[in-house]
């Protein structure tokens, strides 16, 4: 019942936060030098390295995320296969208030009819992406991607 309190309390501000926030720069900022209320860039190509709770991930099982500015482009294989095809727009909004910490709320929108808007939270380090989806039912799922 709490994580289902928490989950809900987290897409409400996350939508909140997309829905209204007024950038500190214009357009977007790198990683690294972002403060509080940007939008960060994540363009890179990621490798899924952990999936909470599902199988190994080796050369036959996994999937793939690519990510401009601005756009997402996600491919699962093997285990994965049900990870998309999948692509569209991002939004990666800075909402951690500990300078050279880029983390916060991250908004995936499929260009896919009817799918619509994925919400999710992202720590972002030097190597690594931590995606932290929530599902319907306020279930959390925990994914690392490696650069």
């Amino acid at each position: 019942m709490l994580k289902a309190r928490i989950a809900v309390v987290a897409f409400a501000l996350t939508s909140a936060l997309a829905g209204c926030h007024s950038s500190t720069t214009t357009g977007l900022t790198t990683p690294g030098d972002a403060a509080q209320g940007d939008d960060i860039d994540l363009s890179s190509a990621y490798n899924l390295s952990s999936f909470a709770g599902g199988p190994a991930i080796d050369h036959a099982d996994g999937a793939t995320l690519v990510m401009t500015a601005t756009t997402y482009s996600v491919r699962g294989f093997g285990n994965y296969s049900g990870l998309g095809p999948d692509s569209g727009a991002y939004v990666a909004l800075d909402t951690s208030s500990v300078a050279g910490i880029d983390a916060g709320s991250l908004i995936f929108t499929s260009a896919i009819p009817g799918v619509g808007q994925t919400v999710s939270t992202f720590v972002l380090s030097h190597d690594s992406l931590i995606v932290n989806v929530i599902q319907l039912g306020g279930s959390i799922q925990n994914t690392v991607w490696l650069k």
